[in-house]
């Protein structure tokens, strides 16, 4: 077992003394520091302050001492307000006819999906206020901290010159905020609680929002905004003291109860007599079991600390509810979220969710299973019919928590209607059970899925005169922006993603044994497939385009990652593409990427085993793109000059697909192989990581001393043949290997190396 303490009672002793009044094991110990966020001064803004999260309730902790604010969330609230366009030529051909005629203007005002009053406005995410407690004048903050091993924030106050422990979680069961203050002799906090229209009237007033009603019944209170058509938010609290200690509980029932009201009282009720040691205990507990899945070791505390934030972040906000989105459980303190934090399916949401494979937390993945084969599908269905007149299923770039596809004319509709998003929500599908074994989500969830996305292929892709099937319109997103230019057949991601869509469709219904005669259709259809534009430079961004300038979507580059269908252990002419390729992509710069695209970057550089660029995409990102709290912000804010783009808008994508990268540095398993410490940059001599999960569903654990890898074994929950590159460790492109088949039983552990 990997543990930067001697003992699990160790590790839970340090947490504890941590927080201990004197505090001597913070100042004088760096033991632990991988899994937390410190700071020794008050955190008097949001964007400083630390997130906590259930799945469902989250909570931004920040605050001066004498003011301790918890911005709340809920992550399924949303303004539902929607008016779909009927129009009878909102279609396909017709978007086809404005692109050929060159008239944007039109395409912009005819193709928004959404014609409603505010569809530049809504459907959006909702940020449910801010609740303040009060204490005394005297306050001063000690230390304010994340703990992410335990799931909570803690910090050490001062008030009137004695010590208070002040600690903020995210419940799961029950469904509430706690706040638990430790030291609360001769004073009371005040809870005080500002909607966001308090906080901001502009922006109730731009959603037409009534204000909110308030009241209070015994020892609870709340405080309930209407949505207007969308239902309404209670937010709901009562607080609870106990000899020196004070605790607060919170708690938002969803916004289609009409009986918000009493559920909340009910909630916090069973939260009371439950008691708060035994939420505390049930909390701890779960988090411990989360961290017990798999753990890393590497050279580098900080980047460690990142790794551990990237499963952090996810557990928090996509856990048995709807998936995370682009600001998870913590959107920005009184305003609407950038972007309406909704769902974008041309890279935000894939990014987020690619650590939960290799990490062996496959349950994090869940909400996004359910959400695209439960709620996406029956809208893709219905817009797949009225836009481009074909079954199956086609998702577009941008969703709300409903599946419906965002309108309003300030849209990029070449994002919105790039014909890639079904076939990349296919493939997570796809690795969701290639990392899972599990047949009856394969069956039942994932096949058919991957079977109607497979089937708007066949509809859409049309032959031309060599013979090949083609991509008719859509769009390498974002490259171009919004441009006329940017409208294309054949991009190159496009085409990955149609390509290995039918991959994965072909081997799923040969392993459930289903649909031969349709099997057979879709073999041809994937030799048929028109080839990636190439040129000078390499892979192209679309026929008519090479990569000639910097951009943040490394797209054309789909099929080394995540496609994988063009790969180093490839044919020689692969190769020579993929060094092209990477040398063009390396030569245009970083100007106009954002902090997102270093994680990215990070990956494709593994794939290609470029090992020491990949450790520096992630350095990069680390110096430049993050808040202390470890918050991704997209742009350069320092001006360290690696990006033009010297904005602050917080999404999560980055943060985990940070993680996916140092994993894909230490066990990769693409193409049916396990690679043991692939990529491990030159100057990481001592590393090792445990139960790490490649793709058959195995479990890997290795260690490397001193540059050398002195242990490697392989666990196979469900058994079955696990294909092990030889020799282990950095292999350079086109240098000899081998593979070697190990056969492991159900339950069966293998080792590679012994120590």
């Amino acid at each position: 077992m990997i543990s930067h303490c001697k003992s699990a009672f160790l590790c839970v002793l340090v947490g504890l003394v941590l927080y201990a009044p004197q505090g001597v094991c913070a100042d004088s110990s760096a033991a632990g520091a991988p899994w937390r966020f410190t700071f020794h001064h008050p955190l008097p803004q949001w964007k400083n302050g630390l997130p906590v999260g259930n799945g469902t309730l989250g909570a931004q902790v920040w605050g001066t001492g004498p003011a301790l604010y918890l911005t709340l969330d809920r992550g399924d609230v949303w303004d539902l307000r929607y008016q779909p366009n009927t129009r009878a030529n909102f279609n396909y051909s017709h978007l086809q006819e404005l692109v050929r005629e060159g008239r944007h203007d039109l395409i912009q005002q005819e193709m928004s999906s959404d014609v409603g009053p505010m569809s530049d406005t809504v459907p959006t995410r909702i940020s449910m206020g801010r609740l303040r407690i009060s204490l005394p004048p005297d306050t001063l903050v000690k230390r304010a901290s994340l703990d992410m091993q335990h799931g909570e924030v803690r910090w050490l106050l001062s008030v009137h010159g004695k010590p208070v422990v002040y600690r903020v979680l995210a419940s799961l069961d029950p469904d509430v905020i706690l706040v638990t203050l430790d030291g609360v002799e001769g004073w009371t906090p005040a809870v005080s609680f500002y909607p966001i229209g308090a906080l901001d009237p502009a922006v109730a007033s731009k959603l037409g929002y009534p204000k909110p009603t308030s009241g209070a019944s015994g020892r609870f209170s709340w405080s309930t905004q209407s949505l207007l058509s969308s239902g309404a938010v209670t937010i709901a609290w009562t607080t609870d003291q106990k000899g020196p200690q004070w605790n607060l509980l919170i708690t938002i029932p969803a916004q289609d109860d009409a009986h918000s009201v009493d559920t909340a009282q009910q909630t916090l009720s069973s939260a009371l007599a439950e008691g708060i040691s035994k939420i505390l205990t049930n909390h701890h507990q779960w988090w411990s079991e989360r961290w017990s899945r798999s753990q890393i070791h590497i050279p580098d505390p900080e980047l460690e600390r990142l790794w551990i934030n990237g499963i952090y972040k996810l557990a928090s906000s996509s856990y048995q509810n709807v998936p995370a989105g682009l600001q998870g459980l913590w959107p920005p303190d009184g305003e609407l979220p950038p972007w309406r934090g909704d769902y974008h399916i041309d890279m935000n949401v894939q990014e987020t969710y690619w650590p939960a494979y290799s990490s062996n937390q496959l349950d994090l993945a869940e909400p996004l299973n359910d959400w695209v084969t439960k709620i996406v599908v029956p809208q893709a269905r219905k817009i797949t019919r009225q836009f481009f007149g074909v079954p199956g299923i086609w998702v577009g770039g941008a969703l709300d928590v409903k599946g419906r596809l965002l309108g309003g004319q300030s849209n990029w509709m070449t994002v919105q209607y790039w014909l890639g998003g079904g076939a990349w929500l296919a493939q997570h599908l796809w690795w969701y059970y290639t990392y899972s074994q599990d047949k009856e989500f394969l069956q039942q969830q994932a096949y058919p899925f991957l079977k109607q996305a497979a089937v708007f292929y066949q509809n859409i892709l049309k032959p031309g005169p060599d013979g090949r099937l083609h991509i008719p319109l859509s769009a390498s997103p974002e490259y171009f922006s919004n441009d006329l230019k940017a409208w294309t057949a054949d991009p190159t991601e496009g085409l990955s993603l149609a390509r290995n869509l039918l991959r994965y469709t072909i081997q799923a219904s040969e392993t459930l044994g289903m649909d031969q005669q349709q099997r057979a259709q879709w073999v041809a259809m994937e030799r048929k497939l028109a080839p990636y534009p190439v040129g000078d430079s390499g892979l192209k961004v679309q026929p008519d385009a090479p990569y000639d300038r910097t951009h943040r979507h490394p797209m054309h580059l789909f099929p080394i990652f995540p496609g994988g269908d063009l790969n180093v252990e490839g044919s020689p002419a692969d190769r020579e593409l993929i060094a092209k390729s990477i040398e063009n992509w390396i030569f245009q710069g970083t100007g106009e990427w954002t902090g997102w695209s270093f994680p990215y970057a990070s990956l494709i550089a593994s794939r290609v085993r470029r090992r020491n660029q990949a450790l520096n995409e992630l350095e990069i990102y680390k110096q430049a793109f993050i808040w202390p709290n470890g918050f991704h912000v997209n742009g350069d804010y320092h001006g360290y000059g690696y990006s033009t783009h010297e904005y602050q808008p917080f999404t999560m994508e980055a943060e985990c697909a940070f993680t996916a990268a140092v994993n894909g540095m230490l066990l990769q398993s693409w193409g049916d192989k396990i690679r043991i410490f692939p990529t491990v940059p030159e100057s990481w001599k001592d590393v090792s990581f445990r139960s790490l999960r490649a793709q058959g569903g195995f479990l890997v654990s290795a260690e490397m001393v001193n540059g050398k890898i002195i242990s490697a074994s392989i666990a196979s929950p469900k058994g079955g043949d696990a294909k092990v590159v030889f020799p282990l460790g950095y292999v350079a492109p086109g240098q000899p290997f081998t593979v070697r088949t190990v056969h492991l039983q159900p339950g069966g552990q293998i080792q590679i190396i012994a120590r």
